[in-house]
């Protein structure tokens, strides 16, 4: 905020600065009418070259703000891919075993809270309410609820659409849904696919929604036809 005042002042003082040299060059024009043309020449000459000084200052002030912003916008980017290639590692390694151990989910709630300085805010309304599922439920799929589990998810739905979006625990686009929620968990239910493709869109530059692709494989068990090799060799 300091910042961008700082460079509204200085611009509205270059312009402020060339206006009035434009009506004192009006005024100077004025009192050499009648005198030596080498006077007149002399002053136009510095005012010319006042007035060309001041107009490289404010382009080359614009042109080094643009070059840091987009310096900068660089940056976070690449923080953004090597955040949430951090997060989807550890994501996709926490059930490997078929047991999700509390350190895991430790590790994925510090990632998120991470990534949560470089994601947009859409991005970190996804995160909070995957994080909570995660930390609650302790599942990563909407299939892996217990009945309990369901029942209590619902209650829970329940009780955040009843409050105002700012203070629910629920993602922004699961508290616009106006679907019922019996019947609709899953709706409601913030799935690893989805969490994905908001990473993607955050990304801004990746285009496609690929979440119903990532069920593919996301949803398949391991071995889930038991066609496996044992031992199983890599040849």
């Amino acid at each position: 905020m300091k910042r961008n005042i700082q460079s509204y002042v200085f611009t509205s003082a270059i312009c402020v600065f060339l206006l009035i040299q434009y009506f004192f060059i009006g005024k100077v024009l004025l009192f050499s009418e009648g005198r030596s043309p080498l006077v007149y020449e002399l002053f136009a000459a510095v005012m010319g070259s006042i007035i060309t000084v001041g107009s490289m200052a404010l382009i080359l002030r614009t042109q080094i703000k643009h070059e840091t912003q987009k310096e900068y916008a660089s940056k976070i980017f690449e923080k953004k891919i090597e955040m949430y290639q951090s997060l989807l590692e550890a994501l996709f390694s926490i059930d490997d075993d078929s047991i999700m151990e509390p350190k895991e989910i430790h590790r994925v709630e510090n990632l998120i809270g991470l990534a949560c300085l470089v994601a947009n805010k859409h991005q970190v309304s996804l995160m909070a309410q995957f994080m909570y599922q995660l930390k609650v439920y302790g599942v990563l799929y909407f299939r892996s609820l217990s009945e309990v589990q369901l029942q209590s998810f619902k209650t829970f739905v329940d009780e955040e659409k009843c409050k105002p979006m700012e203070f629910s625990k629920l993602a922004n686009h699961k508290y616009a849904l106006a679907t019922p929620v019996s019947g609709n968990e899953i709706s409601y239910f913030l799935s690893l696919d989805e969490f994905i493709q908001g990473l993607r869109d955050d990304l801004a530059i990746i285009d496609g929604d690929v979440s119903h692709d990532l069920e593919h494989f996301v949803r398949t068990p391991l071995n889930a036809q038991g066609l496996f090799a044992n031992p199983n060799r890599a040849e």
